[in-house]
């Protein structure tokens, strides 16, 4: 027994394990489960281990990852199969060089380590081809709702799959009542928002929140207004140009973390698409005291206890959703006392002794 346990403390000093956090998109401030304040804290948690992190040029020109060891990567979702494979092939050598025991990664795998599938977003659920994750170990997911959506694809992975829980940015949290109120007043002359945060989402899907929010403003007569954080989009523009509220309607492109927060909490709703986004962003406006409205497609799961649902392709739905947040104030401060109940599970500390654990087994 005394052996058995010196030599598994032997492999935890001698491990090296890879973590891919690349597909971070830094540009759009789209977080996944492993952001920087994770990363730093599984550095200092747990010493005896050698870190490696996979990160993009961006995040390393960002400086938020100074003091960790990186290594550049390009490889995203995005590209199309051929770079990828090439890419992929060549950038692969430079992995193995490096001799992981271990990697964590949605992309990167070799023959001569344990691979770990980093699972953080729906999307990635959505477009899984069969025998995708035969060659992965363990797998990975950020929430317990990713993880039961797999199951629901995949029923016989039941073993493989564990949780890891993205955990908010540490920039999230409640504001000042000054701040909000100058927020709003420099934004929305003073009125009250829904925030549609960092969104990737499809034009017909947008059509029907807007038609959600010309419901709820015909029958509140209310002078709520409409957030959208994005990237400029010509679609969404020429959407808007002929919209009968396009003046309660404000567009910005905001990615700073710390401008983000203030933003967030002076919200009176984060809306959410559950599809498209990463499953970080609901507790990070958990963490700023705002409640989250979440559209989503009917096959997802729900936690009605954490979120106000609604389907995504449902606009009188989704107003209903809005107006009764809207009218009823116990109903709102419950939702929030309820989101801020549940962080704890979120938070750095958690999450990275389950990676540790599920990494020593």
């Amino acid at each position: 027994m005394t052996k058995q346990l010196n030599l598994h403390l032997s492999f935890l000093l001698n491990m090296r394990v890879l973590l891919d956090i690349s597909t971070e998109d830094v540009k759009q401030n789209r977080p996944f489960v492993f952001n920087s304040t994770f990363c730093i804290e599984l550095t200092k948690r747990f010493p005896e281990v050698e870190w490696l992190f996979l990160a993009h040029p961006d995040q390393i020109q960002s400086g938020v990852l100074n003091g960790l060891t990186l290594t550049e990567s390009r490889l995203s979702f995005k590209q199309s199969f051929l770079k990828t494979y090439f890419y992929k092939k060549a950038f692969t050598k430079k992995i193995s060089s490096l001799q992981p025991q271990v990697i964590i990664s949605p992309l990167v795998t070799t023959r001569h380590s344990i691979n770990c599938y980093l699972l953080h977003t729906h999307q990635q659920i959505h477009k899984l081809q069969p025998g995708a994750l035969q060659r992965y170990n363990l797998i990975l997911a950020g929430s317990l709702e990713l993880k039961q959506m797999l199951l629901e694809k995949l029923p016989h992975i039941q073993q493989q799959i564990k949780v890891v829980p993205a955990i908010p940015r540490e920039e999230f949290k409640p504001q000042t009542d000054e701040s909000s109120v100058q927020l709003r007043e420099e934004l929305c002359n003073g009125y009250q928002f829904f925030l549609l945060n960092n969104v990737v989402v499809s034009i017909p899907k947008m059509v029907q929140l807007l038609k959600a929010f010309s419901f709820f403003k015909k029958r509140l007569k209310s002078g709520m207004r409409l957030v959208i954080n994005i990237k400029k989009n010509e679609e969404l523009a020429t959407l808007l140009a002929t919209y009968k509220y396009k003046d309660d309607v404000i567009l910005i492109e905001e990615t700073n973390a710390a401008h983000l927060a203030i933003l967030t909490a002076a919200a009176y709703a984060v809306i959410h698409y559950a599809a498209y986004d990463s499953y970080v962003l609901p507790q990070e406006a958990q963490c700023c005291n705002v409640p989250v409205v979440m559209l989503q497609p009917p096959s997802h799961g729900q936690q009605t206890d954490l979120y106000i649902y609604a389907p995504e392709l449902d606009a009188d739905a989704i107003a209903q959703q809005l107006m009764l947040l809207y009218k009823d104030e116990v109903y709102r401060n419950n939702m929030i006392q309820n989101g801020a109940g549940h962080l704890p599970a979120y938070s750095a500390e958690a999450a990275t002794s389950a990676l540790f654990s599920f990494i020593k087994q």
